[in-house]
């Protein structure tokens, strides 16, 4: 079992400069060896984006490590991400981390509009290079040509990419049904009549919620305007994809936890017009803030990319069952029947 700590009085503090806000922080685990001819055996790794985190604003971060079963070579590999939600951890990591920006002006701009540089990094021994190699690139080298390649591309597709393909799809089933998406309160308007006091001041405070579909108005707009005037089409597409990017930044940009809450374009844009803006107080989290709404709202998603599963699935044995049906031959010859 291995618990490493680092003491206050060793060296446990690091300070990295950042060329670029999209730069990728790589942290790893090796079994260090000694010997000059066998590589360090990798235990794991994690990247970090700075450029997610608030400036001045000290983190306390944990991350689960879970065991995935290698069975081509035989060994073990603990990894960030877990190959079945069966599995439970097996360790974690744990770091203090501080983002500071120098310019904060030319951290947004160079986020929003800046190419990041391209860097190339120099080893002097093999050793180092298979570490490098290993904190870049993973313990499966995924440009050359291997089944254990083939594999991770095929679960990356099964997993993240049809969870995402059904979320889109369920987002656009609700577009397309006009289901609400945003709510309003109004106050009901109570006839006084025939009622005693106590059931008015009942009734005063009543309140009750409204849907309102606005991204089915908008995209009726948008169909609209679409065929009324072809012309407006190369304008249109355009329109429509920045809504769908705000759309999506509002939505995360809102979310309950604060570890998955990114900036918002309305941030994005103050900060572009003055630095003095973006020079905010440290944050302060408390444990937990926000977890209960988290886990709520990623059941929700599960539900969701479940409803939409089941219905293509449906969708495919109507089809199927169709095909069945129709792609049968007659039973009798039509030439042989007679008309009256």
């Amino acid at each position: 079992s291995l618990g490493p700590k680092w003491m206050p009085w060793s060296g446990r503090a690091f300070q990295f400069q950042i060329a670029h806000p999209t730069s990728i922080l790589f942290l790893g685990i090796l079994d260090y060896d000694e010997l000059t001819i066998q590589p360090h055996d990798p235990i794991s790794k994690i990247e970090i984006y700075p450029s997610d985190y608030e400036a001045d604003t000290v983190y306390h971060l944990t991350y689960p490590l879970y065991l995935a079963n290698n069975n081509n070579n035989n060994t073990n590999e603990i990894t960030t991400t877990p190959p079945n939600s069966n599995n439970n951890n097996k360790a974690t990591i744990q770091l203090r981390l501080r983002v500071h920006w120098n310019n904060p002006l030319k951290t947004v701009s160079a986020l929003s509009f800046g190419q990041p540089p391209r860097f190339f990094v120099n080893s002097h021994t093999e050793k180092e290079w298979s570490t490098i190699r290993y904190l870049t690139r993973g313990a499966e080298y995924d440009e050359q040509n291997s089944m254990n390649c083939m594999k991770l591309y095929v679960k990356e597709l099964v997993g993240n990419h049809w969870r995402h393909t059904c979320l889109l799809l369920d987002i656009l089933f609700e577009i397309l049904l006009w289901r609400g998406t945003y709510s309003f309160q109004i106050p009901v308007v109570p006839s006084f009549l025939f009622m005693k006091k106590e059931e008015e001041e009942k009734k005063k405070k009543k309140m009750v919620s409204i849907w309102f579909p606005q991204h089915s108005i908008i995209l009726f707009g948008f169909l609209t305007l679409g065929m009324e005037y072809p012309e407006l089409l190369p304008a249109l597409i355009p329109a429509s994809i920045a809504y769908g990017l705000l759309c999506n930044n509002h939505y995360y940009s809102t979310h309950p936890s604060p570890w998955h809450r990114v900036r918002s374009f309305r941030r994005f844009t103050t900060s572009s017009s003055s630095s003095s803006s973006t020079r905010r107080p440290g944050v302060s989290i408390e444990p937990g803030t926000g977890s209960a709404e988290a886990q709520r709202l990623e059941l929700l998603d599960e539900y969701r990319m479940n409803r939409t599963t089941g219905f293509l699935y449906e969708c495919c044995m109507i089809a199927l069952r169709i095909y069945k049906v129709y792609n049968t031959s007659l039973p009798i010859d039509i030439s042989t029947v007679k008309s009256n």
